[in-house]
């Protein structure tokens, strides 16, 4: 195996990549790193409880954000010190956001891989009234939020094409995902 791996995704609330980093944790023995339930935890929360707050607002601020988002890098940079592929589950709408996972695998030497998340609007929409309607998800994701990270979401040009796996979730994926992950770990 490889020393290390560093799997983060591109994509809206709703898109599969919860599905997507759980399928990389159980297949590869990833450290599955959540942006929902940390987020929380900073707060003191329990991952099960909701906070349906607008964009922006409340523990969703870019403050919160920007805390939640550091903290995955930590526990990301422990993960690679310990030869462990990590998987960082979080939207990385943002250049600055995903700067800090380039700027990781710069200092640790280690492999990259974006994988942006994808379905077709209607599936995201029943997606996330589903999760809403589970009480353990830690997601708080919503159709409004969806909206919004749509016209928010900066994309990923300064990740290079071959950094970059484009993944439809409303397909099967577990085949694509093996063949990617398969060359980048030996």
């Amino acid at each position: 195996m490889t020393r290390g791996l560093i799997v983060f995704f591109y994509g809206m609330t709703g898109t599969g990549k919860s599905t997507v980093a759980r399928f990389i944790a159980e297949r590869y023995g990833a450290e599955w790193i959540r942006s929902d339930e940390l987020r929380k935890q900073l707060q003191g929360i329990k991952s099960t409880e909701h906070h349906l707050e607008d964009f922006g607002k409340g523990i969703y601020s870019a403050e919160m954000t920007e805390k939640t988002y550091d903290k995955m890098i930590k526990l990301a940079r422990d993960a690679i010190s310990r030869g462990k592929v990590c998987c960082l589950d979080a939207s990385f709408g943002l250049a600055s956001q995903r700067a800090k996972v380039l700027k990781l695998a710069k200092d640790t030497g280690v492999p990259y891989l974006l994988i942006h998340t994808k379905a077709p609007e209607e599936m995201v929409r029943q997606r996330l009234d589903k999760r809403l309607r589970k009480s353990k998800d830690p997601s708080d994701g919503r159709w409004e939020i969806y909206t919004v990270q749509r016209k928010r979401f900066e994309p990923p040009v300064e990740i290079p094409a071959d950094r970059i796996l484009e993944l439809d979730t409303s397909k099967h994926f577990e085949g694509i995902i093996k063949k990617r992950l398969g060359v980048l770990i030996s």
